[in-house]
């Protein structure tokens, strides 16, 4: 029995020295593990309507052909400009922003595919007092309201003229619901409508 349990205690220290060498199975494992691929950052797809191409394209021609509410020929660049009460009264120039996500009409992808450009200009308003509805048939006081007057200009590039104009404005309810203790509602921009502009004109 004494031998037995020397053997045993004998073969216990030898498996746990060779356990000890070499490297443990977890760094192995992860020595051997495939690298998470790098993810490349997708290209801003507006690139090529910077600088002087927007310039050039946002350039509002002198000549105006309006046709009803105008019309779409080819393919589209859309440029816009959101200015904020913050920023309104600002020296410097407002930039346009060329639209990627154009989904009303269809896209031009590279500038000498343009043959129409639509101008969407948005300015931040104050559009009177309105009654708060904070809910629960629980009515406050009236607060200020602020919404979006946005002048849209449709230009046809291959005459050149400007062939259709139209504005939208925020809507705002007169009884519009807010939070509890709001000090003003502030409407969103009517970019459904918009769209929906757009899309209802006749196409060339």
């Amino acid at each position: 029995m004494r031998n037995f349990l020397i053997g045993f205690v004998s073969l216990c220290l030898f498996i746990a020295a060779g356990c000890g060498k070499g490297t443990p199975y977890y760094k192995d494992a992860q020595s051997q593990a495939t690298p998470e691929p790098t993810i490349t950052p997708k290209p801003y797809e507006g690139k090529e309507f910077m600088g002087p191409v927007e310039a050039e394209l946002t350039k509002v021609p002198s000549s105006v052909k309006l046709s009803g509410d105008g019309y779409i020929k080819g393919k589209t660049a859309r440029f816009y400009q959101s200015i904020d009460r913050e920023n309104k009264d600002k020296k410097d120039k407002p930039s346009w922003t060329y639209d990627t996500n154009l989904l009303a009409v269809q896209r031009a992808l590279t500038p000498a595919e343009v043959d129409t450009v639509v101008l969407q200009k948005c300015v931040e308003v104050p559009m009177g007092m309105f009654q708060q509805d904070i809910g629960v048939a629980k009515i406050g006081e009236k607060i200020p309201a602020f919404g979006w007057k946005c002048d849209v200009t449709v230009i046809d590039k291959t005459i050149p003229a400007v062939v259709g104009r139209k504005s939208f404005e925020t809507e705002i309810k007169e009884s519009e619901r807010v939070r509890e203790g709001a000090k003003e509602i502030k409407g969103s921009k009517p970019l459904v409508e918009i769209d929906n502009y757009l899309k209802g004109l006749p196409k060339k």
